[in-house]
């Protein structure tokens, strides 16, 4: 189990790639950042609004760890995210 130290949005300097959906961003972009401590060891994870909107939403419970790429296979995150597209388009 991992713990977060802190969490903050950056406007990202090189391309970085979503912890949780593993797609690729580039420069110019603003990520959630967040640094946590795992088995000793000290490391940061880069989120997009999209994947911080969906954990926020869904039914995760506080502090669930999430591994890299959980919703790069999960079918109601892309099924989420083109409601959500879909939405933003009309509006």
């Amino acid at each position: 189990m991992s713990t977060v130290i802190r969490s903050r949005d950056v406007k990202i300097r090189k391309p970085r790639k979503c912890v949780a959906c593993l797609r690729k961003y580039e420069p110019g972009t603003v990520m959630q950042v967040v640094t946590y401590t795992d088995a000793g060891e000290i490391a940061d994870s880069y989120w997009c609004e999209d994947c911080q909107q969906y954990y926020s939403l869904s039914d995760f419970y506080p502090g669930e760890d999430i591994n890299e790429g959980d919703f790069k296979d999960d079918p109601e995150y892309w099924e989420w995210l083109k409601t959500k597209e879909a939405i933003d388009e009309t509006d």
